[in-house]
């Protein structure tokens, strides 16, 4: 037998150790792809828990941020309050509440001075409060911000409105005159509500009249023997669009203050057409002042108001008369109304539930001259056309007194509301003979 040389023993030992090498390759490539994953997923978990630290951390700056405002605005509150006149509301015996027995109370800011924001505006005495009405609450700033940030901007303060003033508008629907509840502005002493709508009214008659949103009742509907009757008419109005202004302030601790402005496009100046370019003018539908001693149950009115005979919702409130709610700018048929110039005293008693009032109003009368009877006829002078600062093209009335409305109201516990007035005029007219 011969045996293997050395070179050969070589060999197969060199090639057995390579085989033992490649038969360990894959088992090592496994185990690297293994530990691979294993990093790739601790960084994963890391990336997480990094992403959970930072949320965490931005919650807690978060937190600590809004702590450190509300504190600046509780010290900006605080010493506000300090600075700032009474807020006590009217107890319901007339007196003062809690607040001003505490002793509250502090010179009113200077005219034209915005008040600082974040601070709590006094409460508005209680005007001629509807019966069965609570008085306003207490007021609350909406949104504080410290004076400090923002304080060039006007604070826009949660004022509550006069007892039962559901709206800022006497005669419009609530839905389209009211503002957000409560909302307004101050200036010194004053809480101002500003207000207004935009209309686009539609009108369609099946007999022209030629007329816009106010249809002549009574005189310019067109018979059968007249081209109108048999002519239908379409026209568009946005001239019942309104705007408002509401003036508030408190002169002591039972006696208010107050000025209300109204106005819309109602107006025809005897250029004004609807060719081309719609020139109509505005003009004021109501401005009038009020004041009212809470203690006493005296209210005053006087400007350009709705006359005393128009109907209330509830007691003799202003901005409280039952207007009916229509496109119609005038109205409906048989409601009796006027906007004019007028002086009114009111009176309350058992806590606004019975009102007495008096009212002095400008006159102007609406004649009718028959033809002449048997007899000797004469010429009847009543009306004669306008001289300095009235309109030459309209004819006024001579009057010799305002007209007198004397009214009486009741708001019984069992329910409704009960009124009953009356009306004294001084007409005059001259039936001549020949010059004279």
């Amino acid at each position: 037998m011969t045996r293997p040389s050395a070179r050969t023993l070589s060999l197969l030992a060199a090639t057995l150790l390579a085989a033992s090498s490649l038969h360990g390759l894959p088992a090592r490539a496994q185990d690297a792809s293994d530990g691979l994953d294993a990093v790739e997923k601790q960084i994963q978990d890391l990336q997480k828990q990094l992403q959970q630290l930072k949320k965490q951390l931005a919650a807690e700056a978060k937190a600590k941020a809004a702590e450190a405002k509300a504190k600046v605005a509780e010290a900006a509150r605080l010493k506000a309050a300090e600075n700032a006149p009474s807020n006590a509301p009217i107890a319901p015996g007339g007196g003062p509440g809690t607040a001003a027995a505490e002793g509250l109370a502090a010179a009113p800011l200077a005219a034209g001075q915005l008040q600082a924001q974040g601070s709590a505006p006094p409460p508005l005495v209680p005007q001629q409060v509807p019966p069965n009405v609570a008085p306003p609450a207490a007021t609350t700033n909406v949104n504080p911000i410290p004076p400090s940030e923002f304080s060039d901007q006007i604070p826009i303060t949660e004022v509550p409105p006069p007892p039962g003033s559901d709206s800022l508008y006497s005669a419009s629907p609530a839905i389209l005159t009211q503002m957000a509840p409560g909302y307004s502005f101050r200036v010194g002493g004053l809480s101002i509500s500003l207000g207004g709508y935009v209309e686009a009214a539609s009108i369609y008659r099946n007999h022209d009249e030629t007329a816009g949103v106010n249809s002549g009742f009574g005189y310019a509907i067109p018979m059968p023997n007249t081209p109108q009757y048999h002519m239908p008419e379409f026209r568009e109005d946005g001239r019942q669009s309104r705007w408002a202004a509401l003036a508030q302030g408190n002169v002591s601790d039972s006696i208010s203050v107050a000025a209300y402005l109204e106005g819309d496009f109602l107006s025809a100046a005897p250029t004004a057409n609807s060719i081309q370019s719609s020139s109509y003018n505005p003009r004021w539908r109501l401005y009038y002042a009020q004041i009212d001693d809470s203690d006493n149950g005296l209210h005053g009115v006087f400007g350009e108001i709705w006359s005393l005979i128009v109907p209330f919702k509830t007691g003799m409130v202003p901005r409280q008369e039952l207007i009916p709610i229509d496109v119609e700018a005038q109205y409906v048929v048989g409601f009796g109304w006027t906007r004019n110039l007028g002086l009114r005293l009111v009176k309350s008693f058992d806590d606004n539930i019975f009102n007495v009032g008096i009212s002095l109003e400008n006159p102007e009368g609406v004649y009718y001259v028959g033809p002449n009877g048997t007899g000797v006829p004469g010429t009847t002078s009543y009306y004669f056309p306008g001289g300095p600062v009235y309109y030459s093209g309209t004819n006024y009335t001579v009057d010799t007194a305002p007209d007198v409305v004397i009214k009486g109201t009741a708001d019984p516990g069992f329910g409704g509301h009960y009124e009953l007035y009356g009306l004294g005029r001084w007409l005059q007219d001259r039936t001549s003979l020949g010059n004279g």
